[in-house]
């Protein structure tokens, strides 16, 4: 996409702008009256360039670019959504995980297991949701807990700060602001034991300094 959205602190206050790269004009877009404040997190459809969503304080705002039609609270009581394809994934305050259509219907329980869910997402953190694959979403809290699809589920208790996936050998790669981790999720534990052990998060770095960003590279041989 050749657009982007900014948040300006201006003397005057904040102000969200739409900047469109391929159009002649210089002039940004004033798109402030579609937020209400200051949402915790925005999703911009890549799939769909005319459909935002919004975040904030439990609720899910939907927003129309093309007719700047805002439903708020299009979605309530929930703890983190993410978008994958034309989908919508949800983390509701009851823990349920759900899929869904980006308009709310369609709906599919991924996950409803009451005390499996209670043991993974705690009781008040709200996740950022990435779907990296049809079968591998991640969850990374608001206090940088690291949570996966994949048996054992939760990675890191506290202190992750981002993260980046390399699809073609399935390796996600972890960071705290003073550590690299990577996680391979390519083959399963070979091992022949009654409990499955699942991935191992593997720090590959210690001793960084207020890392903020980190990135695969070379084809996934090197960060």
């Amino acid at each position: 996409s050749t657009q982007f959205l900014l948040l300006v602190d201006s003397r005057e206050g904040k102000y969200w702008l739409r900047v469109d790269l391929a159009s002649k004009e210089a002039e940004p877009a004033d798109w402030s009256r579609l937020f209400s404040g200051e949402p915790r997190r925005i999703e911009w459809d890549l799939a769909r360039e005319n459909r935002l969503f919004a975040f904030d304080d439990g609720n899910l705002d939907r927003i129309d670019v093309a007719s700047r039609a805002v439903h708020s609270k299009f979605l309530q009581n929930i703890r983190g959504f993410g978008l994958h394809g034309k989908s919508l994934y949800v983390l509701g305050e009851d823990r349920v995980v759900l899929k869904m259509d980006q308009d709310g219907s369609d709906r599919q329980i991924l996950l409803d297991d009451p005390v499996l869910a209670r043991q993974i997402f705690g009781e008040k953190s709200w996740f950022e949701i990435r779907v990296l694959s049809e079968d591998l979403i991640v969850f990374l809290g608001e206090k940088g807990e690291l949570l996966t699809s994949r048996f054992p589920y939760q990675f890191v208790e506290e202190g992750a700060a981002g993260f980046d996936f390399y699809p073609q050998r399935e390796l996600l790669l972890v960071w705290k602001k003073d550590q690299l981790g990577v996680l391979d999720f390519s083959a399963g534990v070979k091992e022949e034991k009654v409990f499955e052990r699942g991935p191992e998060l593997l720090w590959v770095f210690k001793g960084g300094e207020e890392i903020e960003q980190a990135f695969w590279v070379y084809e996934g041989s090197h960060i």
